[in-house]
């Protein structure tokens, strides 16, 4: 096992692969800009901001994946907006936990009969405090 969040398991073996792909890491400060008349506005730190992890993940029966019940569990996550650890090579993302804020669905392959055959999501997930 390579990871985790949630009930959505990150792994790769011989019999199934089911990993995060093209993960980005966001991190900002915040910041306040106060102007005065005539003069450049002066730009003062206020503190950390959250923390944005952005992450594909393709869910493939090609590839060992039961695609339609790990497609419910994301949605699931989403609509009860759930917040877990993030885990990754068996260690903990961050200090905090992180929210799932949105999970957007890209069905690759439909079979004749309708049934998603392949699918890859791209997360969103914030920290949460």
């Amino acid at each position: 096992m390579l990871g985790t969040f949630g009930d959505l398991i990150f792994e790769g073996n011989a019999m199934r692969v089911q990993m995060p792909t093209n993960i980005r890491v966001e991190n900002k400060g915040r910041w306040s800009t106060a102007g005065t008349q005539g003069k450049i506005p002066q730009s003062e730190f206020i503190g950390p901001d959250i923390q944005v992890v952005n992450f594909d993940i393709t869910f493939s029966k090609g590839l060992g994946v039961t695609q339609e019940s790990q497609l419910r569990i994301l949605r699931r996550m989403v609509e009860k907006g759930e917040n877990h650890r993030l885990i990754l090579n068996g260690r903990p993302f961050g200090k905090y936990p992180m929210a799932i804020k949105s999970a957007s669905e890209s069905w690759n392959v439909v079979t004749k009969k309708g049934a998603v055959y392949s699918a890859t999501v791209s997360v969103v997930l914030e920290t949460y405090r």
